[in-house]
């Protein structure tokens, strides 16, 4: 079988200044376990990412395959766990799940 080369599906353009906050963000991850996942996303997306001027300006053009997006998301995650919210925002989860039942039983 012939070798095929996968695209990874998951396509964000990204404008420098987001591109630099984001590498910025990954390159300040103290914690061990999560600075390790950081630095291969960070070393894909210098070696990986596209840099693209057209007439709309200019952006950077990452992709991710699945497994890293849900990386970055836990990463991201993990920065804003500190900051505790005053909503419980599952609670409202729940009742719109069970308006949602409530509506497809009735």
């Amino acid at each position: 079988m012939a070798y095929r080369k996968r695209i990874p599906p998951i396509a964000v353009e990204l404008i420098t200044t987001k591109y630099n906050l984001l590498m910025e963000y990954l390159s300040s991850i103290s914690d061990e376990e999560q600075r390790v996942a950081a630095e291969k996303l960070k070393e894909k997306l210098l070696r990986y990412s596209i840099p693209c001027i057209t007439e709309r300006g200019t952006f950077i053009l990452v992709r991710f395959f699945n497994q890293e997006v849900v990386q970055l998301v836990n990463l991201l995650i993990n920065k804003i766990n500190t900051e505790e919210s005053g909503i419980n925002y599952y609670e409202m989860l729940l009742e719109n799940r069970n308006k949602k039942e409530e509506n497809k039983d009735g």
